[in-house]
């Protein structure tokens, strides 16, 4: 358990780096027992998890692994716990809902039946039956949890954390203990060595502690380190070897606690990110935060530096059936050796970092890492494919794509699009022709013809006729301030308009391959805008209160309104108009925009979304978990008791009249009653939630934002 990051390349020539010094062990304050056992809680209740079918996370990042002779599982940030059966042979998201805290170690019972995992502000859950259901237990700690064993002998857990925290419990769970420990020492590594029959406890300031399963008290040691380990190892020599923040190798052979440590500086001041330790070769690897590769072939005694690469390796696995070693890093980094670790072929195969790497079988492994990323290889890491595109940008917009809606397309930040074929149950990147700096903010498709739209800074707009596929880029302005393009509008008549910037507008009359600067006088952005079908007529609102109003798209007129704030939202209902804004600004017309009157909300609260249910009632959501109704025609508006302390997004409907509303700490809330209630969904993220999207034929829900999330329609 608990190997961490790690790199390799080409072993030209030996350079020898000789050992600096020799270290005796002493026993803390002597002889240093720690018979300090407090009982903390008798049998911790536990709470089901949330049952959601095939409910997914897109966006995870996923930190750490356990494999058994059955299960191999991988967990990650928002709850996120991916099961692999061997004899399905295919991953998939165990339910997890309303678990939203990141899980950053997960291990296993001797016999593979028990398994539990340690995370965030304490949180512990556990399987009893091989990792395929979770119960998570009232922790005895708000601590965060680093690391965690399973001691065979003892028939014990232990766990590991922030702030000296090491808690001790049976199997069977009866009770807890916490262990005493001095000035607390975080402890972010502990592991079981059966041949020496010994756990080892490392972390922050050169803490390193072993306890014999013959004693039943820790035992720190006496080193020359004074910064975080990083990583400790034990081969099958019984040779241990600890690692440094600070460059440096700890290294302990073979005999009792107090046998001495010897250390040597590989590279000062240098992040050493971990080791791999090859049993054919018998060659250890160390590697560091620069790229830099060490390799020893005497046990530890002696190091050569190898020429590294620039970039962070993280994990690494031996596969002891072909004698390879395989690291795994950032950018997409996987390196192979066949030969100990003395020359090394490298490929790269993503923006993303990989964090981890886990062996299914001899030939099958898998690699797992930020925003998603997941890769399969089936030929024992020779060559890769991509099982999961990671997703890294926040998403701004989804939409499924006309006729028959079976396509559905993303945007957002960094050139982002991505496309799904199967009901969003996976993504895949798009090229879409466009760059790093691009932000697209906005997506439509043209209702007649079927043109697809999207566009946002520094001027870019995008242009597709072939439902996604491919994508030309019809204006590449490179200067946000004329091309902000806050969103794009159809009068659905042949005229296309871009809320291009500050003062700018932009308009096409044919589909989209054409704009030309329409005539508008003001230098407000325009936030968001409307087309009135019954009144022909474009409506646009934005800064300190600016609203513009336009026919044809060409020629646009200034309107005056005196609110004064900025303006984010519009619905229109025939000629009636509603505007929602800052500081509980609503603003309302009753001949499609030509005159405004100011509606008293009895709020300061921002109104950024307006919508019109099924029944008729109009909904103003906003910051500070802001719901304001009125059911009859905006004459009256009531304060609904808010459903969470953030802002809220735009209301979404169903055709059966369930409301569903996102906000922005993750959170989604669905309504039965038009409204005027709301029950929160077990959580899949903490990340902020934009908007979301519902498919009636599939009956399932998209959330997306900084988060990527699919649940079913219940």
């Amino acid at each position: 358990m608990g190997f961490s990051r790690f790199f390799y390349v080409y072993l030209p020539g030996f350079s020898r780096v000789f050992l600096v010094a020799l270290v005796g062990t002493s026993l803390l304050g002597g002889c240093s027992k720690r018979d300090t056992h407090t009982p903390i809680t008798e049998q911790p209740p536990t709470i089901k998890l949330a049952p959601v079918v095939d409910q997914q996370r897109f966006h995870t990042t996923y930190l750490a692994h356990v494999t058994t002779e059955t299960n191999s599982l991988i967990t990650g940030t928002d709850g996120s716990i991916l099961l692999h059966n061997q004899a399905e042979g295919y991953w998939r998201a165990l339910p997890t809902a309303g678990l939203t805290s990141s899980i950053f170690a997960i291990a296993a019972t001797d016999d593979g039946q028990q398994m539990m995992a340690v995370g965030e502000d304490g949180l512990i859950i556990m399987s009893n039956n091989a990792g395929i259901d979770w119960e998570q237990l009232a922790a005895p700690t708000t601590a965060h949890l680093r690391t965690l064993v399973f001691d065979p002998l003892r028939q014990a857990w232990w766990i590991g954390g922030d702030q000296g925290t090491l808690l001790k419990t049976p199997r069977d769970l009866s009770r807890w203990q916490a262990e005493s420990w001095p000035q607390g020492k975080s402890i972010t590594q502990l592991s079981y060595h059966p041949a020496q029959q010994r756990l080892t406890a490392s972390g922050d300031e050169g803490l390193i502690a072993l306890l014999n399963t013959d004693s039943h008290f820790w035992q720190q040691q006496n080193i020359p380190a004074s910064t975080r380990i990083t990583q400790h190892a034990v081969n099958d020599q019984n040779t241990t070897i600890a690692l440094t923040t600070e460059g440096n190798v700890l290294r302990k052979n073979a005999g009792s606690i107090s046998s001495a440590w010897q250390m040597v500086t590989l590279s000062p001041n240098t992040y050493l990110s971990g080791s791999v330790y090859d049993a054919f070769h018998r060659t250890w690897i160390v590697f560091d935060s620069e790229g830099h590769i060490y390799l020893s072939d005497d046990q530890g005694e002696h190091w050569a530096a190898v020429a590294g690469v620039d970039t962070y390796l993280n994990r690494g696995i031996y596969l002891a059936h072909i004698h390879r070693l395989l690291l795994v890093g950032d950018r997409g980094l996987v390196a192979l050796s066949d030969d100990g670790g003395r020359t090394w072929s490298q490929q790269w195969l993503s923006d993303q970092a990989i964090e981890g790497i886990v062996a299914l079988n001899p030939q099958t492994l898998l690699a797992y890492g930020n925003k998603g990323l997941l890769l399969e290889s089936l030929d024992a890491g020779k060559h890769w494919h991509l099982l999961q595109t990671p997703i890294d940008p926040f998403i701004h917009e989804v939409i499924a794509i006309n006729p028959d809606k079976q396509r559905w397309l993303a945007v957002g930040a960094k050139g982002l699009m991505l496309v799904s074929d199967d009901q969003g149950k996976s993504w895949q990147r798009q090229e879409s022709a466009t760059h790093q700096d691009d932000y697209l903010f906005t997506v439509i498709q043209e209702p007649t013809t079927h043109t697809l739209l999207s566009a946002g800074p520094p001027g870019t707009l995008l242009r597709s006729t072939d439902a996604g596929h491919h994508w030309e880029r019809q204006l590449n302005l490179d200067n946000a301030g004329e091309g902000y393009f806050h969103q794009l509008l159809s009068n659905r008549r042949g005229t296309l308009v871009a809320l291009a910037g500050p003062g700018k507008t932009l308009y096409s009359e044919d589909d989209g391959l054409n704009w030309q600067a329409a005539q508008i006088i003001g230098e407000q952005h325009l936030y968001a805008g409307v087309y009135v079908d019954k009144a022909e007529v474009f409506i646009a609102v934005g800064q300190s209160g600016a609203i513009q109003r336009s026919h044809d798209g060409k020629v646009w007129e200034a309107i005056t309104s005196n609110a004064g704030q900025d303006l984010y939202s519009l619905l229109a209902d025939g000629n009636h108009i509603w505007i929602g804004g800052n500081r509980g600004t609503l603003l309302h017309s009753i001949d499609a925009g030509q005159h405004w009157t100011l509606v008293d909300t009895g709020t300061t609260k921002t109104l950024q979304y307006l919508t019109q249910t099924p029944k008729g009632s109009l909904i103003a959501t906003g910051s500070q978990g802001l719901v304001l109704i009125s059911r009859d025609a905006g004459k009256h508006w009531q304060h609904i008791e808010p459903p969470t302390a953030t802002n809220l997004r735009r209301i979404y409907h169903r055709p059966n009249g369930d409301l569903w509303v996102a906000s922005r700490a993750g959170e989604i809330f669905r309504s039965q009653d038009d409204g005027q209630h709301w029950q929160a969904l077990p959580a899949l993220t903490s990340a902020s939630i934009k908007g979301l999207l519902i498919d009636e034929s599939s009956q399932t829900l998209i959330g997306y934002g900084e988060a990527l999330v699919r649940i079913p329609l219940p």
